[in-house]
This record gives C-alpha cells, sequence and structure tokens, in this order.
C-alpha cells in the first residue's frame, strides 16, 4: 500500500516538475544517463546478488515464460497476418512482427510490478520480480 503510494507521488511530481519546467532539459538527460547506466544496473545487481533463489518458485517463472511466449507466437501471427502486398519481400513483415512482440512480452515489470506485489505478496515473492524482470 505504502510503496505504490510513494511510487505514485514521485511519478505525479516528476510529471508536475517537467511539465511546469522547473527541471532544464539538460538535467533531465543527465538524470536519465545516471539512471539508465549507472543506478539501475546497481539495483539489479544488488537485488540478484543478494536473493535467495530457494525462495524464487520454479513454477511461476515457467507459467510467466510459457505466457510470453504464446504472446510471442500470436504477436508474429498478427505482425505477417497484417502484412500488405508491397511487405511480401522487403523485410517489413518480420520488422513488425519483431516489434509487436516486444511491445506484447517487455512491460514495465520492475517498475509497476515491485510496489503492486510488494503491497499485496510476502517479501519472498517481491524479490521475484528481478528475476521476471530479466524474462
Amino acid at each position: 500500500g505504502c510503496a505504490l503510494l510513494n511510487v505514485t507521488l514521485i511519478q505525479v511530481l516528476g510529471y508536475v516538475m517537467k511539465k511546469s519546467r522547473l527541471l532544464p532539459e539538460s538535467a533531465l538527460q543527465g538524470a536519465g544517463t545516471f539512471i539508465g547506466l549507472v543506478s539501475l544496473p546497481a539495483i539489479y545487481f544488488r537485488a540478484v546478488a543478494t536473493l535467495d533463489f530457494s525462495t524464487v518458485r520454479v513454477e511461476v517463472l515457467l507459467a510467466l515464460l510459457l505466457g510470453k511466449l504464446v504472446l510471442m507466437a500470436v504477436s508474429v501471427g498478427l505482425g505477417r497476418a497484417t502484412r500488405g502486398v508491397a511487405e511480401a519481400s522487403s523485410g517489413d513483415s518480420e520488422m513488425r512482427s519483431g516489434i509487436f512482440a516486444l511491445l506484447t512480452t517487455n512491460s514495465d515489470d520492475l517498475g509497476l510490478g515491485l510496489p503492486v506485489m510488494g503491497a499485496l505478496f510476502p517479501k519472498e515473492m517481491v524479490n521475484m520480480c528481478y528475476v521476471l524482470n530479466a524474462m
């Protein structure tokens, strides 16, 4: 409950600060670079290095993997089914299929999943978010 509220408030604060131009564009670029190249990999490394893998439920991981594979197969099928006549040999169909598959399987498991799982499940289940994020 509290973690979800914290995440929502931080997102709202960031939105307000950007819209009201309290942060210059150069600060946003620097923050994005720092978060993407330093802090987020450090958080992943620390979480995985300290994770007790005996608490990871293999059946949950396999169910997630199966679900993502089904979504990817449907996405590839839709990409091929929606191709035009001119795209038949140019590779656009494969690109469209790949984009559909990426958009359906790459969600924000960590950013949204961590606070929600923290509010609903015990701590050992929350740690699975780091493993699930790699899938």
